[in-house]
């Protein structure tokens, strides 16, 4: 299997659920960079996924923290943190 592509961005905390609160200066060209960045990958056409990201404690507690994990699967469901003070429903994915 070959690599097809890479990418990477920045972690923005509310950016979904409150993205009304940001300047219309900074979020504009924020979400343009997302659409290219999605763009980008579906014209990839990949056939898997590696992400790496940052894991929050949904799953793992200081008493028992991995220096990695990894997690195989064709979906999730997710957002894992509270949907409603997060501003995101919970939804499959993909």
């Amino acid at each position: 299997m070959s690599l097809v592509f890479a990418g990477i961005c920045s972690h923005a905390p509310g950016i979904t659920g409150r993205a009304r609160l940001a300047d219309p200066a900074l979020r504009e060209p924020f979400y343009a960079a997302f659409r290219r960045l999605r763009e980008q990958l579906l014209a990839a056409r990949p056939d898997a996924l590696v992400v790496v990201a940052a894991e929050h404690f949904a799953n793992f507690f200081m008493n028992n923290m991995p220096s990695f994990a990894i997690g195989m699967a064709d979906h999730y469901h997710g957002p894992i943190e509270d949907p409603e003070w997060l501003g995101i429903a919970r939804r499959r994915i993909p």
